[in-house]
């Protein structure tokens, strides 16, 4: 193998998963197709990834009720309470997170890790060079605000698109999250006295089908 059919292969290889979740562009599809017509590796690297994406949404499904959410969001804030007062390492961190969720919910997290550690290395190698990324997901920095805030849990199967419409209905703008168990905090366009406005929007949150969870922080 010439040295720039191996340096395509190896592009090809760690492209899979973003294929298999169908994120590459036409451009890069087209590619990594005709490679895919003669390389048997990367085939069997293909189904593996697809059967790992399979398995993921082959898990039980469950919805919390309002109380389930109340429960849970309650010994958060004491968590992260005692986060403050105390330094935790990374692994107690999660292993704190893991322990307040519901069992089912645990299943999910434990599905959903397996995906983020095993694409993580992947994301590194993405075609077109190394890059760094800053998520939602990164460490909280919202600066103070007297905006209204609401802590906002979107459904499991709701899609960018839908995503980007609720926020859009409700005239709100993501500030933090996705926080470990799935919380997003989005702000609201008036300030946080106008009690009756909170209101209101909470009521259009809990009527989108997309959104299984919304109430103020605290």
């Amino acid at each position: 193998m010439t040295a720039e059919r191996s340096r395509q292969h190896e592009l090809v290889f760690r492209s899979l998963p973003f294929y298999a979740n169908g994120t590459l562009n036409p451009q890069e599809t087209g590619q990594l197709e005709a490679h895919l017509a003669g390389c048997l590796s990367c085939q069997a690297e293909l189904v593996r990834w697809r059967d790992l994406a399979a398995a993921a949404r082959s898990g039980p499904e469950w919805s919390p009720s309002p109380a389930d959410w109340a429960a849970m969001e309650s010994r958060i804030d004491r968590a992260d309470g005692r986060a403050r007062d105390t330094p935790i390492g990374f692994r107690e961190t999660i292993r704190s997170w893991f322990a307040i969720a519901p069992a089912p919910m645990r299943w999910a997290f434990a599905a959903q890790a397996a995906l983020v550690v095993v694409l993580a290395g992947a994301l590194l190698f993405r075609p077109g060079g190394a890059r760094i990324y800053e998520t939602l997901s990164t460490p909280e920095k919202v600066a103070p605000s007297d905006r209204a805030r609401l802590h906002v849990v979107f459904a499991e199967d709701a899609t960018e698109r839908e995503i980007r419409a609720a926020l859009q209905d409700l005239k709100a703008v993501i500030v933090y999250g996705p926080s470990p168990t799935g919380v997003y905090t989005v702000e609201l366009p008036f300030a946080a006295s106008a009690r009756e406005q909170l209101d209101q929007a909470i009521a259009r949150a809990k009527a989108n089908v997309k959104i299984r969870f919304a109430a103020p922080p605290g």
